[in-house]
């Protein structure tokens, strides 16, 4: 049985998320940059089943969170087939954590209570 297999995103997935990311990162001047790397803003997009799925990391005030919206209407009207989702952070913070092979693994921890706006 394969139902499992229903959430897997599908093959265009990848790229329209890769669309959204990059439509925004032209359209709009993050104010932070990303932790694990210091070029690029801290916004990460992933596919999912049924949505593209957007996090934004300081972005906090409502009247800059609407501009980010605007560019998301726009970009589900003209380029994604699927919604998008998007959560603004207040805050990012790294966290480390070490397997039994003593291996460590830096990844990201989105802090606050997120705005989530689901765009249809």
């Amino acid at each position: 049985m394969l139902g499992g297999c229903v959430t897997i995103p599908g093959g265009r997935d990848p790229a329209e998320a890769l669309a959204v990311l990059s439509t925004l990162k032209q359209r709009y001047e993050f104010p932070v940059r990303s932790k694990l790397d210091p070029s690029q803003p801290a916004i990460y997009v992933r596919p999912a089943e049924f949505e593209t799925i957007v996090s934004v990391i300081g972005v906090t005030t409502p009247a800059e969170q609407d501009k980010v919206i605007a560019i998301l209407r726009e970009v589900r009207a003209t380029i994604a087939a699927k919604s998008i989702l998007v959560d603004f952070y207040p805050e990012e913070r790294l966290e480390t954590s070490t397997d039994h092979t003593g291996t460590g693994h830096t990844y990201r921890v989105y802090r606050g209570d997120p705005r989530t706006v689901r765009i249809k």
